[in-house]
């Protein structure tokens, strides 16, 4: 799926400084817009924007945390995360800085 800036991949990206697909999960329309993709943890294991992708996995499967992005027009608004703790549900919304909001 893509629109008129960014390309949604539902495979992993290398990780920086290389910033490009590895040889396994190759899209050659992909290279000239924002890549939003999951598959590979952050090391934050917060969403993170980098000049050319939009890292969206936080590590679901360790941390029981999930993450989406909200766009307008395109743009990346902000970020929307869950987490199931032992003290129950908790849903946290983050500006485009990731700034609780």
């Amino acid at each position: 799926m893509s629109s008129q800036s960014l390309f949604f991949y539902n495979l992993g990206c290398s990780p920086p400084p290389r910033e490009t697909f590895s040889n396994r999960w190759k899209y050659s329309g992909a290279s000239e817009k924002i890549v939003v993709h999951g598959h590979t943890i952050t090391k934050s294991e917060l969403p993170e924007i980098n000049q050319n992708r939009i890292a969206l996995d936080t590590g679901s499967y360790l941390r029981g945390r999930i993450a989406a992005a909200v766009f307008v027009d395109d743009q990346v608004t902000g970020f929307i995360l869950s987490e199931a703790t032992k003290r129950g549900d908790k849903i946290m919304r983050f500006d485009e800085n990731m700034r609780a909001i």
